[in-house]
């Protein structure tokens, strides 16, 4: 057993156009299609809004999709959004969204990906009038809980499991759309509730549950942005990038699609409207009982999948983080359980799996983290897409093998500020948790500056050959070498 801070290692040319695909698409389809489609119909009420909001939320997916794009083509590095932000913006404002990812965002994602495993779990269990208060969240923190675990053992059988949940998932995914072409189209058993005279009576028209029904299926949508996490190790990236996000947008945008217009036609929306487990009550229409169970306990383990994957995915984030001094050096604290195995991101786990825990147990519900992580992530969305048009006016001559249209980032950004703007006015309290803590990161930039500060001279003296390389350099951001810096006094760090 071992601690180490660990120098972050050379990344390969690795993931070509199948690679990068398959890990959108992994990632996209993800718990929300599970989840979200019993919160979307009791906002829209009718079944025509409840298909047009999915499609409306697949191009606003695919408007950041294609801004992506050209980030990711021009600046192929790792890091992503910290490397747009900090280089259109500075270093504080980098560390402002490295804070808040890490605090808030990414263990949201993981807390709502074990609610939707628990829910499919206690399925299998009970009924929902027997359901245990408690049943719930204590089968969403053990999942949590067993993740970490399992991650803190071992890095490799991390991933490999998470390799095979995930081909897991998207054969439980293809199997769902087979049933309802098979009950609507071959066994013609369909609700008509898609019929275009009636399909759109009832829908709601209030604007404010517009914007929720809008925020529950950009929940299920997210994740186009991680192929840009790992840039650097895209082979082609000028090419790959455009093409495995707009491929892997477009694949999960159809798939949603099907998915919800093969439970509408096979299910009421009075029986739709507030289920968490929809999933399972459209197999047993179709095949009965026994085909519940399995789907019930196949999408328990595919949202576990999910949950693994993104507090996989968020400990080498943060990891990185620490290592590049983003974030404090103990994010980078490695740990050894296991001779013979890969150093594990120990600290980084611990902190995503004890918030996520936290938000589980003391957020009211599954919605209200939904709304937590969506205001979270629409902000630095909007924000990455304002860096994209900065970088156009301040570095004219960078190169952009792919570029889009400026009206694409311009419609972006002015949905992202109505809907954030929208969704923080429906829902203060609950919003609030992402605004302390992106206030308390304020305090804490120039706190952690003046720790490096005091820190820097002695780390140069003690280890002259360590260069404690950062996500953030002269190679990503090239003011660095030129002293424009907000930060160019701690270069030599």
């Amino acid at each position: 057993m071992g601690v180490y801070g660990g120098r972050a290692k050379a990344y390969s040319k690795s993931i070509g156009l199948r690679s990068a695909i398959g890990l959108i698409l992994g990632v996209v389809i993800g718990s929300g299609i599970f989840s979200s489609p019993g919160l979307v119909t009791t906002y829209v009420k009718s079944p025509g809004a409840t298909v047009l909001v999915w499609f409306a939320s697949g191009l606003i997916s695919l408007l950041g999709g294609w801004c992506y794009s050209e980030l990711g083509a021009a600046l192929p590095f790792t890091g992503g959004e910290t490397v747009y932000l900090e280089r259109a913006f500075g270093r504080r404002t980098a560390f402002l969204y490295v804070w808040v990812s890490a605090l808030v965002a990414r263990p949201a994602s993981v807390a709502l990906s074990a609610i939707v495993s628990s829910d499919y779990a206690c399925s299998l269990l009970w009924t929902e009038e027997d359901e245990p208060d408690t049943a719930r969240w204590g089968a969403a923190g053990i999942a949590i809980g067993t993740s970490c675990l399992i991650q803190m053992t071992s890095t490799y059988f991390a991933a490999f499991s998470l390799s095979i949940l995930t081909a897991f998932k998207m054969l439980l995914v293809l199997a769902i759309c087979l049933l309802g072409v098979f009950h609507a189209g071959i066994m013609d058993r369909g609700t008509n509730q898609l019929d275009p005279v009636r399909s759109f009576s009832n829908t709601q028209s209030h604007p404010g549950d517009w914007v929720l029904a809008l925020v529950n299926c950009l929940y299920a949508y997210n994740g186009w942005n991680m192929l840009n996490l790992a840039a650097s190790e895209v082979a082609n990236p000028s090419t790959t990038i455009p093409w495995a996000i707009q491929t892997g947008l477009l694949i999960a945008m159809f798939s949603f699609l099907w998915i919800n217009i093969s439970y509408l036609m096979t299910i009421n929306i009075e029986d739709i409207s507030g289920s968490t487990t929809v999933a399972v009550d459209f197999t047993r229409v179709i095949v009965g009982e026994l085909g519940g169970q399995i789907v019930a306990g196949g999408v328990a383990l595919s949202a576990f999948s999910t949950c693994h994957g993104l507090l996989f995915a968020g400990a080498q984030a943060i990891r990185e983080s620490g290592r590049s001094q983003i974030l404090p050096r103990i994010f980078a604290v490695q740990l050894q359980l296991c001779r013979d195995v890969n150093p594990t991101p120990v600290f980084a786990l611990f902190v995503q799996s004890v918030i996520a825990i936290a938000m589980v147990y003391f957020l009211e519900g599954f919605e209200a983290i939904v709304r937590v992580y969506v205001w979270t992530q629409w902000v630095f969305f909007s924000l990455c897409i304002l860096a994209l048009v900065t970088l156009r006016w301040v570095e004219p001559e960078l190169d952009r093998p792919y570029r889009v249209w400026l009206i694409v980032p311009v419609l972006f950004v002015g949905i992202s500020v109505f809907m954030v703007f929208v969704l923080f006015f429906l829902s203060p309290g609950t919003c609030s948790v992402a605004m302390i803590a992106l206030m308390l990161g304020v305090p804490a930039w120039y706190l952690h500056q003046y720790m490096l500060r005091r820190q820097g001279a002695a780390a140069v003296v003690a280890n002259p050959n360590d260069s404690h390389p950062l996500l953030v350099t002269t190679a990503t951001n090239p003011h660095y070498a030129d002293g424009e810096s907000d930060t160019a006094d701690l270069k030599t760090l």
